[in-house]
């Protein structure tokens, strides 16, 4: 994974809540529109699949 799109990963979820600024949402949206992978966890994100995702990494794990 490129450090762009360590960064962008990052910001997903805020973006998806509009909870970043302008120039912030507009070089996602950049970013998403060249970035394929970026764009399908995207996607994922907004279906909810992203969170079934990661609770099947804890399948199996005891969380206390």
């Amino acid at each position: 994974m490129k450090n762009e799109c360590k960064i962008i990963s990052d910001l997903l979820p805020l973006y998806s809540e509009n909870l970043v600024c302008e120039e912030t949402a507009e070089k996602i949206k950049n970013h998403l529109s060249e970035c394929e992978s970026c764009k399908k966890e995207f996607e994922a994100l907004q279906s909810g699949d992203y969170l079934k995702e990661a609770l099947s990494k804890f399948k199996g794990e005891v969380i206390e």
